[in-house]
């Protein structure tokens, strides 16, 4: 069974559709394919979906989604990267003093705020600002930039730049 979307006023293959997420700035930061197993057929669906954890949906709640043909996607524009300040449309987080981003568990999708330096691994990883506990965290900028800024990190980080 083929299943079929409108796109440009022309029904379309789902097959040849994906949801584009964009970014407040105007970046794709985000895709998805367009399901109809998946029940993926709306830009609701798609968020919903793509933020399927409510951290994410509550940092990820700013993008729209939209309809876009894998011809007509700029996949060289789709990096992952965003060139605009500040980054994906969102105010930079200031990083507290003896601190640094790391990530716990890259399928949680969460960046932390962890005290930096060297790990001393005869003892237990160090707990983030915010009290979340990992057995390890991963400190490398690729694992970073599949991940959001917990939030609860940022609004202490936050509350420290302020104080």
């Amino acid at each position: 069974m083929t299943a079929y979307l409108e796109y440009n006023g022309q029904p379309v293959d789902i097959h040849d559709l994906l949801w584009a997420g964009f970014a407040p700035c105007g970046c794709i930061n985000s895709s998805l394919n367009a399901s109809a197993d998946g029940g993926i057929l709306t830009a609701e669906s798609a968020k919903r979906f793509h933020a399927d954890g409510s951290k994410l949906r509550e940092f990820r709640d700013p993008n729209t989604y939209r309809l876009i043909s894998r011809a007509d996607f700029p996949w060289d524009e789709f990096k992952g990267e965003c060139p605009h300040s500040p980054k994906w449309g969102r105010p930079e987080i200031p990083i507290p003093d003896g601190y640094e981003w790391a990530v716990g568990d890259p399928a949680r999708g969460l960046q932390h705020f962890i005290p930096s330096g060297p790990r001393d691994w005869s003892k237990p990883a160090p707990d983030a600002l915010c009290g979340s506990r990992r057995h390890w965290w991963n400190r490398d900028e690729d694992a970073r930039n599949l991940t959001v800024p917990c939030l609860k990190c940022a609004a202490l980080a936050e509350k420290q730049a302020q104080a």
